[in-house]
């Protein structure tokens, strides 16, 4: 699975509540697959690298902003993973922006 760009290997500056948040990634990832698939127009013929594209990043974004420790102030701060899996959607896929909200929706 894809990995942010800014890795933190270390976990240097996570707390022990956002150590388990990032722990059900794989979990909640494949759970949004397979809503993604099922609820999504067009999602479900895309391969998995495709469909999953930046969001494990963006999910690990989001533990590190849990952390108050963490130097990140939000999931967007610093990176642009949300924006980059929107592009790709759009030049990848036949998808519309209203897909690509429904994805973001089905992951809140």
């Amino acid at each position: 699975m894809m990995l942010a760009t800014d890795q933190n290997p270390d976990e240097h500056g996570i707390t022990p509540r956002a150590r388990q948040f990032l722990a059900l990634r794989e979990s909640v990832m494949e759970r949004w697959e397979r809503e993604v698939r099922a609820r999504v127009e067009g999602a479900a013929t895309l391969l998995r690298p495709v469909l999953t594209n930046t969001l494990p990043a963006f999910f690990d974004n989001i533990g590190e902003a849990l952390s108050a420790e963490h130097p990140r102030r939000n999931a967007t701060s610093s990176n642009n993973s949300a924006a980059v899996h929107g592009g790709e959607r759009a030049r990848m896929t036949s998808y519309g922006p209203d897909q690509v909200v429904h994805e973001y929706q089905i992951l809140r």
